[in-house]
């Protein structure tokens, strides 16, 4: 059988402005879907064609931010080669334009490092530590500057980083042992 694909016309393409929008618009499997779709929202909502358009574009970003670590706790292995092109895209993206929409970009880093810490202090192994733990500290590292001992961002994640060492208790629990080597590699 032939399976057609719904194509989203440029004109019907809005720039999304929450998680819901954006996983409306594109077909979750198709990872080359979404990978054009949110080229073609960057190309249809360049800030040069119309007013508004770079505030809409910053808000999308973090949409992605957002997105990036919902995927990221999905059971989708490595050996999926498209998951794992799209992943590298998504972090490579935001890691491009977080200096230019920095502002938002730092309250949705800090959103989710308190809401680890939150999770971490409950001390759940079913709740602290996710993949999206790990990805959004290894985020901080590659897209923020790790030597500025005051940055609003780094150093709340640097905490937490701490804490999860400090807290976890590797000896009962593998993917606690992982995460805490994992950290470990990222802090050195």
């Amino acid at each position: 059988t032939i399976v057609v694909k719904p194509k989203i016309l440029k004109s019907k393409l809005t720039c999304p402005q929450n998680l819901k929008d954006f996983k409306s618009q594109i077909i979750e499997d198709d990872f080359e879907n979404v990978v054009s779709t949110i080229k073609k929202v960057y190309e249809i909502y360049q800030p040069k064609l119309a007013e508004g358009n770079k505030e809409k574009l910053g808000v999308f970003t973090t949409v992605l931010f957002e997105y990036l670590l919902e995927l990221s706790n999905k059971t989708i292995g490595a050996e999926n080669h498209e998951y794992v092109r799209l992943m590298d895209f998504l972090a490579r993206t935001i890691c491009n334009l977080t200096e230019k929409y920095q502002e938002l970009f730092l309250e949705a880093f800090r959103k989710h490092i308190t809401d680890a810490h939150e999770r971490l202090l409950v001390q759940d192994i079913a709740k602290f530590p996710l993949q999206s733990d790990a990805i959004l500290l290894t985020l901080v590292g590659r897209t923020f500057s790790t030597s500025d001992k005051f940055h609003l961002v780094v150093i709340p994640a640097l905490l937490v980083a701490g804490e999860a060492l400090e807290f976890m208790s590797p000896e009962n629990n593998k993917t606690q042992m992982f995460f805490g080597l994992y950290l470990c590699d990222l802090l050195l």
